[in-house]
């Protein structure tokens, strides 16, 4: 992950382009059964053996005794339709347009569903394009989905931008209690951070000195 320069101007959307093995199409019988996802009441079918080749969600629960493979059927409720849409597409084709409205929903999705290559290439985007309104939001995503470039990533661009981003800590646009959780949340990601013992301080930390 590397976080943009301001002087560059990035495109709205990127395409993720994977070259799955072609060997899968070329296997008749492959294309028989079908396994159907129910995500906000819309219906998804997709063959059973391409979800278990290049979905390690599926490929384990279509591959145990859970009640779902016996159903053919199983209803997800942690991705939105559009996002589940998009991901079969990507399990289809090889390819996926991520832009700044969808990636988040997609990183997600991809963590959710295991598919290593969308959520890498998801993360890569959103590094390229950190801004201070941002950083807050990254962290907690970071956090959550556990990656450690990611969250280096942000921190990195906390340490080039901290005056700045000290600045949108104390902006009249973020309430009190906002501000004081967005303070929490950062001196803690800098509490065993090198630059930290070497000097450089939160924005919690800067305030308390000055009061």
């Amino acid at each position: 992950l590397t976080s943009s320069h301001p002087s560059m101007e990035l495109p709205e959307s990127e395409c993720i382009v994977h070259e799955f093995p072609k060997e899968f199409f070329n296997t008749p019988n492959r294309w028989e059964e079908l396994f159907t996802i129910v995500v906000e009441d819309r219906e998804f079918k997709a063959h059973t053996e391409l979800l278990k080749a290049r979905v390690p969600f599926f490929n384990g629960l279509l591959s145990s005794n859970m009640v779902e493979a016996a159903l053919g059927r199983t209803h997800l409720h942690d991705m939105d339709a559009a996002t589940l849409s998009s991901l079969l597409d990507y399990v289809y084709t090889g390819t996926l347009t991520v832009t700044e409205t969808n990636v988040q929903n997609l990183l997600m999705g991809a963590v959710f569903l295991q598919i290593e290559s969308v959520k890498d290439e998801c993360a890569i985007f959103m590094g390229r394009r950190i801004r201070i309104d941002s950083v807050i939001d990254l962290l907690k995503i970071s956090s959550q989905i556990a990656d450690e470039k990611m969250k280096k990533t942000v921190i990195r661009f906390i340490d080039v931008k901290l005056e700045e981003f000290r600045r949108y800590l104390s902006d009249s646009q973020l309430s009190g209690v906002d501000r004081r959780g967005a303070r929490d949340n950062t001196e803690t990601r800098f509490s065993t951070h090198p630059q930290r013992r070497a000097g450089v301080r939160s924005p919690r930390s800067m305030d308390a000195q000055e009061s």
